[in-house]
């Protein structure tokens, strides 16, 4: 698109790449490796970091629910890992009858499976709202704040247990999502049938496959919960494998090839570092948001500068403006403003020794298409 400028626009404009997430990384890089056609980068919430094994995200999850900036608390936390805990440990009794009744499964003999068990335990029996919180939002259990507010409610007024609490919210959730849905639907647990749904190649209007197409064959980012984490969810019951299978199942990609094409991504950009050498990029991170593991951490305070919004959850300052926004994500708005002002007003990057191995973008294009033939022919 830097060749449209050719076209029909003057022949010193300048070019500013942004983006949120996936997009915020592409648009670090894209100055990155094309310092001559892309003048700055505002890169908000990007998991620059790729790594097949992301733990990470799960661990600050945990770290969400104890901060006390976005209304969590140490014991609402504390209600999460034990309610878990307390699941594990009936599944364990043989008390599957009692857990499906609890929660509202449809069918109690489904816990009879491993993977079944895995599933429902390792990615959390109810949503932690942590890359979606909304401090503004209006459902009851909508943001971390919220959540909390129930949990404590239930456990300290209610006298429930921890995990008689996180059923009550898990209904709630799913009630609340299905929407209209009759109080007497069920949960389907169902690992092979989930395989199966991802397996499709109909059209899916939620993109899930599509984002694990890219997990599979480039990023990884695999949100694990292992015994020896930090996760607050049934520890040791998400690890790889359920990742590596749902590849294997839905394109055919083994972990060794999953892995080889994490690695071939890791490489492609790495081949210059740009946490170090990288200029006029700046990084945004919301401190709430569990992708900021991943993100530059440090730099430059001239040429990369990294600025965090408190309270903030995934590029929630890229969002159209509200009456609601705090005053972090105001100022995180002004000072991206403040920036790219002062850089426009810089000289561009000219053809150098240190950067004169930067393909121009159509040379780049075909490359990269070319990396992929190689790659596919290989697998």
């Amino acid at each position: 698109f830097v060749a449209f400028q050719q076209k029909s626009l003057l022949p010193d404009t300048k070019w500013v790449t942004f983006g949120g997430s996936y997009p915020g990384f592409m648009a670090a890089w894209a100055r990155h490796l094309f310092p001559t056609q892309i003048h700055a980068a505002v890169s908000s919430s990007a998991p620059i970091q790729i790594q097949v094994h992301f733990p990470g995200y799960k661990e600050h999850q945990a770290w969400d629910m104890q901060y006390d900036i976005v209304g969590g608390r140490q014991d609402c936390l504390q209600v999460v890992m034990d309610g878990h805990a307390a699941i594990a440990d009936t599944l364990r009794h043989g008390n599957y009858q009692y857990v499906a009744d609890l929660f509202g499964l449809c069918d109690a003999t489904a816990l009879l499976d491993e993977a079944n068990v895995d599933m429902f335990l390792g990615d959390g029996v109810m949503d932690i709202p942590a890359q979606t919180n909304d401090p503004s939002c209006d459902d009851v259990t909508c943001n971390i704040e919220k959540v909390c507010e129930m949990l404590m409610d239930l456990t300290l007024v209610r006298n429930l247990s921890a995990m008689e609490a996180l059923a009550e919210v898990a209904i709630l959730q799913r009630d609340i999502w299905n929407g209209d849905a009759s109080d007497d639907d069920c949960l389907i647990v169902d690992w092979n049938e989930t395989l199966a749904y991802l397996a499709s190649d109909e059209a899916q209007e939620d993109g899930t496959r599509s984002w694990l197409w890219q997990t599979c064959t480039e990023v990884g980012y695999y949100q694990t919960c292992l015994k020896d984490s930090l996760c607050p969810f049934g520890r040791g019951y998400h690890e790889l494998w359920m990742d590596y299978e749902m590849c294997q199942v839905c394109f055919g990609l083994n972990s060794t090839q999953v892995q080889a094409n994490v690695a071939a991504t890791r490489d492609h950009y790495s081949r210059t570092d740009i946490q170090n050498t990288g200029s006029r990029i700046l990084s945004v991170q919301g401190d709430v948001d569990p992708w900021s593991v991943l993100s530059i951490t440090a730099g430059n305070e001239s040429t990369m500068p990294l600025h965090w919004v408190e309270g903030a959850s995934h590029h929630f300052w890229t969002h159209p403006s509200l009456p609601t926004d705090t005053q972090a994500i105001k100022d995180a708005r002004d000072l991206i403003y403040l920036k790219i002002m002062e850089w426009l007003r810089e000289d561009s990057d000219v053809v150098t020794e240190g950067n004169a191995n930067h393909q121009n973008p159509q040379q780049r294009v075909q490359q990269q298409q070319d990396d992929t033939e190689i790659k596919f022919d290989k697998l």
